[in-house]
């Protein structure tokens, strides 16, 4: 008892609202656990088999060792027993993907009790995906992988080299960075839409939501609509005309334009000078390997 009390009121002395783990060995301690934390809510994601034990593998004692099939069925045994336990209104479950959606993060945060934040879940997502990247990289650098590998696929893909760009570009200003990346969702969207390609789901309503919601906040935009709106419908122009005519030499023009006027709003004509070059020469390249947003 007294053990428990100690860690109580190191929690309740640690001035945190709230306390989580995602520990995946806490299918071991959970009856200790809701002794402690009797309010405790639990949150279980579900995750293919596979994927999970691969992911576990690395952390749990003895799982290497263990095959697949029966690491899936010791976990998803000791999952069964901690949910039939845990008190309904403090349970919740959800699929591995719903991590990757703003609707479904609203409602885990609203279960949690924590608030929401859309721009902040496409910050963290996009930081989580480069970091993935770079982990990725690092470990085929590492090995053999490297020599059987194009040298093409561990450089920095040509859009993400265009994105650096443009966030260094903007550097402190607020908003500024935050517009363009938004302003390329819908692009695209706009673009598949005209074309009748497939729509990315996640993509376009993150773009109209935006578009509706973020963008009359962003003090970036409300400070230059006049002066970026007219660039806008040059731009605009310039991709109908590409479309019309099946030459994509202009449907590029949003990628330079806005840009580079986004640069002499921020820095003007030095601004302009330092990045409208290599802004135009990675557009270029891009284009004509038609990947600037795969």
């Amino acid at each position: 008892m007294a053990g428990e009390e100690t860690i109580k009121s190191l929690f309740e002395n640690a001035g945190f609202d709230n306390v989580g783990t995602a520990d995946s060995g806490f299918t071991r301690y959970w009856q200790d656990a809701l002794k402690l934390f009797p309010d405790a809510k639990l949150l279980i994601v579900r995750r293919d088999p596979m994927d999970a034990w691969r992911s576990t593998q690395k952390f749990l004692r003895g799982v290497a060792h263990m095959p697949p099939r029966q690491h899936y069925l010791d976990l998803n045994g000791k999952l069964d027993e901690l949910a039939k336990a845990w008190p309904n209104e403090q349970l919740f479950g959800c699929d591995f993907e719903a991590l990757n959606d703003p609707k479904d993060m609203l409602e885990i945060s609203s279960f949690i009790g924590i608030p929401f934040s859309l721009p902040r879940f496409h910050e963290l997502n996009d930081l989580r995906i480069e970091v993935f990247r770079e982990r990725a990289i690092e470990q085929a650098q590492k090995s053999n992988m490297v020599k059987l590998l194009p040298q093409s696929s561990i450089v920095t893909p040509l859009h993400e080299q265009y994105n650096l760009m443009l966030k260094e570009m903007c550097g402190n200003t607020p908003g500024a960075f935050q517009w363009l990346s938004q302003l390329w969702d819908v692009i695209m969207t706009w673009d598949h839409i005209v074309d009748g390609d497939e729509l990315d789901l996640a993509k376009a309503d993150r773009a109209f939501e935006n578009m509706l919601l973020i963008w009359p906040g962003n003090p970036f935009w409300n400070q230059n609509a006049a002066r970026l709106i007219p660039v806008l419908i040059n731009a605009v122009a310039a991709w109908r005309y590409a479309n019309n005519i099946g030459d994509n030499t202009r449907a590029y023009d949003v990628y330079t334009e806005v840009p580079c006027t986004v640069a002499a709003i921020i820095g003007g004509a030095a601004a302009v000078r330092k990045y409208s070059t290599p802004i135009r020469v990675l557009v270029d390249k891009a284009r004509k390997e038609d990947d600037l947003w795969p």
